[in-house]
């Protein structure tokens, strides 16, 4: 096939001598014709395998079986785009052309052969199980296909195997072949493009290297000098340091507690070493550091230093890591144009933190697991980042609120709780300083303690107050990690009554009750989302599908009292239904012989759920039922008022991500100049 598609499947040969998986590069736009049709394939493939509890091993796939369809089709489709002007993004240049067409007269050339040494004849087509399908009739009559027989047979295993073509009938091939030749013969001469890369105009140039990205942006880069110039403002907008623990497994076998111990600190050593000398590279190259828009600065986490025998922020191992938090802060200093900072594990001395106060183009601030040394009290003006996000694990996280009184113009606030933190929200003196609710417009804390409660509706109240019951947020998202109670879900509505919100999720509350929804309801009218997750007792502390309290038709009623409701999430047990098919089970007294078709034995009758919904609450567009698999349904209603529900086939991740986020994807960040 074509010259790419023999050095893609030798590069998958090597890689599968050491794993029995292998997922080929896919760049971010397909470059070539069924490059995104053939991923997906391979993947459905491995996928559906790995299901069927086979292991997959494409070691016994000699001739590259996986995705071959896509293989031919591209290669027919590129001989004929020459001679049509119409092919992919690769290019229709000459010299492409004569290595497809030298491949293309030695493949027309042994299928010429081969078709003469074949004999078309018809034979009947197999079912699965091997049985002949008949077509209905009196008397029925078998389905009929043409087919090639092959004499000799080896002639027809030597041209699969040089042309990895196992899948393929030579009926397909002979047809495409056929279809080339006409076009061919309608358009004799290759029409080859007129324009490159390099004539196009430099505005247009910078919008590609835009959209190609960093990876994208150095390829290009690398081709000649004047896109090397072209592409400097792109190539090195993203850049992460780290402290790298990448140890050799195969000199720790056999190393006594002590020695190992030796060993993860000079690994240590060793890390603390290469940061100095990339930062200090950075440092020494001002054309490099003016261009970084994304910078990520990464220390060792606990497991790492715990591996060492170390305690995390111990004195001793500030200390030993103190040259790279000062190198990591004199290199924010050079950096004035960053736009993303994220530091983790990091310790960040009091001129670090002022350094990245002091970044005016700064809009998304992330600190995860660092602890921040110095006082609260803010030593520059306020600063205009955005989007703040701080990751807590420990007591000496907490130190991250430190940089709250200079941030004072945050608008999408995410704070989130792991591992042994004891608080997620910022102490009360913090609170009395500056408020975030005042300004924040979306918001998500997720893991909040049951100690924090208080905590929590102080936040709400004080910032509903000092805003005059007009609070700015839109999106709001809490996740509690024990159930709270209903006295707890009463003062925070009542803090949010009057708010322009306009997506809610309550992740783990214990009151089930219907009066939820009419809490809900009365406080915020105009929601546009509701996403609720309810905990069956006080100790559950993951979402899981759960049983709520009352009849569904009961809490149906209540939605009706919003007025612009279009999404309505909830993690309700749908329990499965057996269809009256189950009773032939029954007769027959339960035989050992599964049915083919599983759905044959039982459905799920969430779509009911979604109708009875979609009744009472008029603007509703989609219900989701957290708690069952592909139990996402699109509500559309006709001109004469019936109900159509749609299920929406696909991975419930993706529709659950548009109203209860784990990720900035579905509630993007907001820039300085972004209002919406």
């Amino acid at each position: 096939m074509d010259s790419d598609d023999e050095d893609i499947l030798q590069y998958e040969r090597e890689t599968l001598r050491y794993s029995s998986y292998s997922r080929r590069y896919k760049g971010e736009y397909p470059v070539r014709l069924y490059e995104k049709e053939e991923d997906q394939w391979i993947y459905r493939s491995i996928t559906f395998t790995v299901r069927q509890g086979t292991t997959y091993n494409p070691r016994n796939d000699p001739c590259g079986a996986r995705g071959v369809q896509y293989r031919v089709l591209r290669f027919y489709e590129m001989m004929k785009g020459f001679h049509t002007g119409i092919l992919d993004l690769a290019g229709r240049h000459e010299c492409r052309y004569r290595s497809v067409k030298k491949r293309w007269m030695a493949f027309a050339a042994e299928l010429h052969e081969l078709l003469e040494h074949s004999t078309e004849m018809e034979v009947p087509v197999l079912d699965p199980s091997g049985e002949v399908i008949m077509l209905p009739g009196d008397p029925p009559e078998p389905l009929m296909s043409d087919s090639f027989c092959v004499d000799p047979n080896n002639l027809l295993k030597q041209f699969e195997e040089k042309w990895r073509l196992t899948v393929y009938s030579i009926g397909a091939f002979k047809c495409l072949y056929e279809e080339v030749n006409e076009c061919i013969e309608a358009n004799p001469e290759p029409m080859f493009q007129m324009l490159c890369l390099m004539d196009l105009p430099p505005e247009l140039l910078h919008i590609i290297m835009e959209a190609c990205g960093v990876d994208g942006a150095r390829r290009l880069g690398a081709a000649c000098r004047p896109l090397r110039m072209v592409s400097l403002p792109y190539i090195y907008k993203d850049r992460i340091l780290k402290l790298k623990f990448d140890p050799k497994w195969d000199e720790v076998d056999g190393k006594n507690p002590s020695e190992f111990l030796d060993y993860v600190q000079s690994l240590a050593m060793t890390a603390r070493d290469s940061f100095i000398r990339d930062a200090a590279f950075l440092q020494s190259r001002p054309d490099i550091t003016q261009c970084i828009e994304s910078l990520s600065i990464t220390g060792w986490s606990e497991a790492y230093c715990n591996s060492a025998g170390w305690q995390p922020f111990d004195e001793n191992v500030t200390k030993f890591f103190l040259p790279v938090a000062l190198y990591a802060q004199d290199l924010i200093a050079r950096c004035p144009n960053i736009k993303r900072l994220s530091l983790s594990f990091m310790v960040i001395t009091e001129a670090a933190r002022e350094n990245v106060i002091a970044l005016q183009k700064l809009e998304h601030l992330r600190i995860m697991c660092s602890k921040v040394v110095g006082s609260a009290t803010p030593h520059h003006p306020a600063s205009a980042v955005p989007n703040l996000t701080i990751w807590t694990s420990s007591a000496l996280d907490s130190s991250a609120w430190t940089f709250m009184p200079s941030l004072t113009n945050v608008r999408w606030l995410w704070l989130t709780r792991s591992g042994d933190a004891p608080r997620i929200l910022p102490p009360p003196e913090i609170i009395q300083s500056w408020n975030p609710l005042i300004t924040t417009e979306r918001a998500s804390i997720d893991g909040v303690q049951c100690d924090e409660w208080p905590d929590l509706v102080t936040l709400f109240t004080s910032a509903s107050l000092a805003t005059d019951h007009h609070l700015p947020l839109t999106h709001l998202k809490i996740s509690l990690t024990y159930g709270i109670p209903s006295f707890i879900v009463d003062e925070l509505l009542a803090a949010l009554e009057g708010s322009a919100l306009q997506y809610l999720v309550l992740d783990g509350t214990t009151y089930g009750e219907p009066e939820i929804i009419d809490d809900v309801a009365q406080k915020l009218p105009n929601l546009k989302s509701l996403t609720l997750v309810y905990r069956d007792s006080y100790r559950q502390s993951k979402e899981a599908p759960a049983n709520w309290p009352y009849p569904t038709w009961e809490y149906a009623q209540r939605l009706g009292r919003f007025h612009h409701l279009s999404h309505f999430s909830w993690n309700l047990d749908v329990p499965v239904s057996l269809s009256p098919a189950a009773m032939r089970l029954f007769e027959d007294g339960y035989p050992e012989e599964r049915w083919e078709y599983l759905e044959d034995e039982w459905f799920y009758p969430s779509g009911e759920v979604a109708k009875l919904l979609a009744a009472y609450c008029p603007t509703l567009e989609m219900v989701m039922c957290s708690g069952l698999l592909g139990s996402n349904w699109a509500i559309t209603r006709s001109p004469e008022g019936s109900i159509q529900i749609e299920e929406l086939i696909g991975s419930s991740w993706q529709y659950r991500e548009q109203y209860n986020p784990t990720r900035f994807s579905s509630w993007p960040l907001l820039g300085l100049s972004d209002d919406s």
